[in-house]
This record gives structure tokens, C-alpha cells and sequence, in this order.
């Protein structure tokens, strides 16, 4: 399945229409190579980049990265890391490792986002890195489970039941945050994407 420049529209109201216009062309370009192609699995995702990139505003971490600093689960070991693999693209792919893996998949080695993370804030890339992220953490699978599914995780030292949906946000998001908005942006796509099926 394609997107539509007046699908994204209507589930991304907030966004400019000149965004609109490159996030379609470069979705479109990559989805089918990401699995991302069906109307669950695209509303599934841009019910998460939506609100990640401020309806595609922002392809880096508004914040300096500072927070990151020595983060060593984020694979920061080296003084600066922090801010120089703060988030970019529309998923905000953040800290060195991640860079590191995203940068052997796009460019075939890792030195190419380490020595150059900003090229990930680029629409193409900014996409690429998103689907990118999706398929690495097998989000697909998730997408296509039923709506009775349910997995036990552990948040902030409390088990926690959640649903698909719910388990997305969290892989992405690490938490919950702005999950109203995240549900919103799913509702308007799922609504848009199936209505014709």
C-alpha cells in the first residue's frame, strides 16, 4: 500500500503541507522495503512519528542531548556523545549505538552517522532511519497482533499489562509520554487507512 499526500492530511492535521508532501514521497519511496505497507502497520507508525517529530517538524531532539551524557546503555562512553547522538530523524534514533547500527544499515558501515549524525536530521534519511528503528525492534509483528493481544512488561519496577498499541509506545518511547496524543494520531489513521478496505 501507497500513502496519499490527502491520507497523511487528514492523519497528521497539524502538519505543513510541504512536509506532508516529502514525508509521502520518501515514505512511499521505502515502506515496501520495510515491510511498512499495510493499513495497520501505517497507522501504527505514524501514529509513533507524528507526535516523535512534531508532525515531521523536528528531524532532531529539540533538547541539547546533554541528558545523554555517559549514558553507557546508550552506548555514550566518550566525552560529548551526549549531545552529538542527541535524536535525529523522524523516530529520533538517539546515543551512539544506535547511530552506529543505523548507520551499518544505511551506508553499509558504522563511521558514516558517527562522523556525520546530522545526516539523519535529512528527510530522506530521517525516514530511513524510522523505518529503520520499526523493523529493528520487529514493530511490525506487533502492529499485526490482534487486538485481544496482551505482553507483561516492567515499567519503573512494576509489572505492567499492555496491548499492542500500548507495547509500540513503549519500545519507541521507552515510557508512555503524550500517549493521548500518540492514540489520537492512531485513531485518525486508522479511520483514514481502513475505511476503504
Amino acid at each position: 500500500m501507497k500513502l496519499t499526500t490527502q491520507q497523511l492530511n487528514n492523519i497528521a492535521p497539524f502538519a505543513k503541507d510541504q512536509l506532508i508532501d516529502v514525508v509521502v514521497k520518501h515514505f512511499n519511496d521505502l515502506n515496501d522495503i520495510y515491510g511498512v505497507n499495510t493499513p495497520i502497520r501505517i497507522a501504527h507508525f505514524f501514529a509513533q512519528v507524528i507526535h516523535e517529530s512534531g508532525s515531521f517538524k523536528h528531524t532532531q531532539e529539540i533538547a541539547d542531548g546533554s541528558a545523554y551524557e555517559g549514558r553507557a546503555d546508550l552506548g555514550n562512553i566518550y566525552p560529548g556523545d551526549g549531545k552529538k547522538f542527541k535524536g535525529h530523524g523522524y523516530i529520533q534514533v538517539t546515543g551512539r549505538s544506535n547511530h552506529a547500527a543505523c548507520s551499518k544499515h544505511i551506508f553499509g558501515n558504522e563511521l558514516e552517522l558517527l562522523n556525520n549524525p546530522g545526516l539523519l536530521s535529512t528527510p530522506r534519511y530521517a525516514m530511513q532511519s524510522a523505518l529503520w528503528f520499526w523493523t529493528s525492534r520487529d514493530l511490525n509483528n506487533y502492529a499485526d497482533k490482534p487486538e485481544t493481544w496482551r505482553k507483561e512488561i516492567i515499567f519503573r519496577k512494576k509489572k505492567k499489562i499492555v496491548n499492542n498499541f500500548e507495547y509500540i509506545t513503549y519500545r519507541v518511547n521507552g515510557g508512555f509520554n503524550h500517549f493521548i496524543e500518540r492514540q489520537t494520531h492512531f485513531n485518525l489513521a486508522v479511520s483514514e487507512l481502513l475505511k476503504l478496505s
